[in-house]
This record gives C-alpha cells, structure tokens and sequence, in this order.
C-alpha cells in the first residue's frame, strides 16, 4: 500500500491505534446511557393506519335496457312459437307471412344489441365522473352481447322447434 501523507483534517477523523482497543473495550463492557440496554415500554404506535371504509360501488351501467331487450326475444321467440305452432304442424310455417316477419325482428333485435349497448355507454359516460370512467365501455358492451347471444339461442331454438314441428318430429 502506498504510504500518502496525512492531512491534519484525516488524523483528527481517524483514531490512532493507541486509542482504538480502549474505545473497543470500553464499549464491550458498559451499554452507553444513550442506547438503553432494553427498549422503554412506551404505548405502542399501530404499524398501519386503518383504512377508511370503501363507499358502496355505484352502477354507472345501468341493467334495466338490457333486461327490457332479453324480454323482447323471449316474446319474440315464445310469439313465434304460439303463432304459427298450427302452421308448423301443418307443414307450411316457412312459407307464411308471419315467419318472415318474425325473422326480420330477429335480425333487428341482433343488430339493436350492440347499438344499445353503445347508446347505454354514451349515457353512462356523460353521466359518470371522470374519474369513474374507465371500464364503462367494456361494461356496456360485454351486457349486450350476453343478452343478445341469449336472444339469438331463444330465436333459432324457437325456429328449430317450428322446424321440428312442421316435419313431425315434435308433437304438443
């Protein structure tokens, strides 16, 4: 190691060997009166704060449109089934005016799913603080196509059924 000269700053830092055993017996035998040798028993301080109770979640999208939209293809389906039952046992529901009919309502109410559901966010979005925005458009969107997939089952099992019933398979 190479030997550099010492300031006068360094030395005062630095304890000379002479002094450095004292130090270190001297702080092996006695605790000193700074560092209590067991802590004082004082009240104790919680770790965390206790967290403020959540406020209760707000339904920013709303059910209610695509509850009304779920009892519009069961009166569609249960509609086409009551209608034209004695069509189908007849053999001739496919060629009735009825049956295009309800088919084109079917085809509105699967294109009505996503535009409600668009028209349902942009009412939530308006109403919503910005803060509370986030997730309303997945929201509105994932409730519509659970709704619209339930009614498009409901319409085809109900033109399945008139199916079955027109070729003999079914009978009630």
């Amino acid at each position: 190691m190479v030997d550099e000269p010492i300031s006068e700053e360094q030395e005062a830092l630095e304890p000379s060997d002479e002094e450095q055993p004292e130090a270190i017996a001297g702080a092996l035998d006695e605790p000193t009166p700074e560092e209590p040798s067991e802590p004082a028993a004082g009240p104790e301080e919680p770790a965390e704060p206790e967290p403020e109770p959540a406020e209760p979640r707000v339904r920013l999208v709303p059910w209610w449109p695509f509850i009304i939209l779920l009892l519009l293809w069961l009166a569609l389906a249960g509609g086409a089934v009551a209608l034209l039952r004695e069509a189908a046992v007849a053999g001739e529901a496919r060629w009735t005016r009825e049956y295009d009919l309800i088919v084109t309502v079917g085809v509105v109410l699967t294109a009505l799913g996503p535009l409600m559901s668009l028209g349902v966010w942009l009412i939530a979005r308006i109403r919503a603080d910005v803060e509370a925005r986030a997730g309303l458009l997945v929201s509105a969107l994932l409730r519509g196509a659970v709704v619209t997939t339930l009614g498009v089952a409901l319409w085809v099992g109900a033109l399945v059924v008139l199916d079955l019933l027109s070729n003999g398979r079914l009978v009630f």
